[in-house]
């Protein structure tokens, strides 16, 4: 399968140096996901996404979590796209609790920022099952803890998204052989005193390094990244990556890679 993925959004918690909120879009020949909907929704306006998604009709959105910071974007969605949206939002058991009071919320405000009817409805479907089928794209989903439940995501073996770390899911067995890996790296700001081995040497990093190589990941992108870091932060953590043997990728967001 051939794909497209743009990194709209890598942030958590909020936008910082020119990041938004977590949001990756990705299209196949007949399939448009977004992966959560955050602040990057609004890079859709953009004249490089918007005539990257002029040919699709129809938008999927598969949440990862229900983190305000990858909802967000839905509130504004009428004003981004006028064809007709599904949302897919996991529920139990791929996580605990009822997601239903917190979708009712989001599509309230959804509801309550429209200056204009859309012209086709909006439908959410709550997952139950690890498997999902959109036309000519395969999706599988990970149970992963986290406060408010977190689900990983794979697209075919082209892209496995983990925002959320969980060093107890059987993370290997998900992503093992896919291309392209998008895992959070919930780095601080980080001391550059040891230079780049300081930073290899960091725990969480390591982590998914070790992870990465493991899988015979062929590229890995950081995302969820906290706010305070800066451009050459994220630049180092690439480095990082790369160093080890691994591609790795500073997203540049808004950009089109082939997958």
């Amino acid at each position: 399968m051939t794909a497209r993925l743009v990194p709209l959004g890598t942030n958590s918690l909020i936008p910082s140096f020119g990041r938004q909120t977590l949001s990756f879009l990705c299209a196949t020949e007949k399939s448009l996901v977004l992966l959560d909907a955050g602040t990057g929704l609004g890079r859709l306006v953009e004249p490089t996404c918007r005539n990257f998604v002029a040919d699709y009709t129809a938008l999927s959105i598969i949440l990862s979590n229900y983190s305000y910071d990858r909802l967000v974007g839905i509130a504004a969605l009428s004003e981004l796209w006028t064809g007709p949206v599904t949302i897919y939002a996991p529920g139990p058991p791929l996580i605990d609790g009822d997601p239903q009071p917190i979708l009712d919320q989001v599509l309230r405000l959804a509801l309550g920022t429209k200056s204009k009817a859309p012209e086709e409805p909006l439908r959410v479907v709550v997952v139950s099952e690890p498997s999902l089928t959109l036309e000519d794209l395969d999706i599988n989903f990970l149970s992963q803890k986290a406060p408010d439940g977190a689900i990983g995501i794979r697209l075919g073996d082209s892209v496995a998204y983990l925002p959320d770390s969980d060093a107890d899911a059987p993370v290997f067995s998900f992503i093992e052989g896919c291309k392209f890996l998008l895992h959070g790296i919930p780095l601080r700001r980080v001391d550059y005193s040891k230079g780049s081995a300081g930073l290899q040497s960091n725990p969480l990093l390591h982590q998914v390094i070790e992870l990465a190589l493991k899988a015979r990941s062929k590229l890995l992108i950081p995302i969820n990244l906290r706010p305070e870091l800066t451009g050459d932060d994220v630049s180092r953590i690439a480095g990082a990556l790369s160093s080890q043997g691994l591609i790795g990728m500073s997203p540049l967001e808004g950009t089109i890679l082939i997958i």
